[in-house]
């Protein structure tokens, strides 16, 4: 069944995915609930069958960060069959605190590695709402190509059919690691942080040949590590190879 729509910018997501408890943190089932949320959406339900998966995945990302973090900028994660907002279908979108995860059909590309890469997209784009001033956007932007200018909005990005997530060599000396970083600086920043927290190796080796990639990766760990002084360099290529 379909949940009931966004009115007036007011949300009425129904259905997330008991309350489970991770490091103290709860993920909602099976209850109502109608948080806030600023753009036009409807959702799905998750169906049984993808239930436990989905919370074990989410609850192995939840558990990379400390309780003191998630405490301070994570409010509830929805998971639901489902996203469409904006007159397109989403593996994920947030709003304020909370996060609403799309755990798709596996023949649709909806793996539990894409569905810990858009929590960790997702949560990195609600950390960057709540500690601006730790990003240094002045200096992402220095990375770019002279003259460079972001399309300026994703959903328009998927509309124009320039939102590709996988990575792109064509780019990667433009310091692009996707098509769809070139959207908006927040998307480019996601791409980072998601490969960083899901202990991506090729972001490794790609950072050491190309100068504007290295010079942003460097600018996100950075951010990451004056949200929590366990997020340093260390930490992130600690977790390549330990996501299973």
């Amino acid at each position: 069944m379909e949940a009931e729509y966004i009115t007036a910018g007011r949300s009425a997501f129904r259905w997330g995915c008991n309350f489970c408890s991770v490091k103290g943190f709860s993920l909602l089932q099976n209850r109502s609930y109608t948080p806030s949320i600023s753009i036009a959406a409807t959702a799905t339900v998750l169906q049984s069958e993808r239930r436990a998966e989905a919370l074990h995945v989410i609850g192995r990302a939840l558990e990379k960060c400390p309780v003191q973090v998630l405490r301070a900028n994570l409010g509830t994660v929805y998971l639901l069959g489902g996203v469409r907002y904006n007159g397109i279908s989403a593996s994920g979108t947030n709003s304020r605190r909370n996060l609403y995860i799309q755990i798709g059909a596996v023949e649709r590309g909806f793996t539990p590695a894409h569905i810990e890469r858009t929590f960790h997209a997702e949560f990195s784009s609600v950390l960057m709402r709540n500690w601006p001033h730790f990003l240094n956007r002045d200096a992402w932007k220095a990375a770019n190509p002279v003259g460079f200018n972001y399309l300026g909005n994703g959903v328009e990005a998927v509309k124009m059919g320039k939102a590709r997530t996988n990575i792109d060599e064509r780019l990667h000396a433009q310091g692009f690691l996707s098509q769809y970083g070139q959207s908006t600086l927040e998307n480019d920043f996601n791409g980072y942080a998601q490969s960083l927290w899901t202990g991506d190796a090729y972001l490794w080796d790609l950072t050491s040949k190309h100068v504007r990639l290295r010079a942003k990766l460097d600018l996100a760990i950075t951010f990451c590590n004056k949200v929590h002084a366990k997020f340093e360099e260390k930490f992130f290529r600690s977790l390549v190879g330990a996501t299973k």
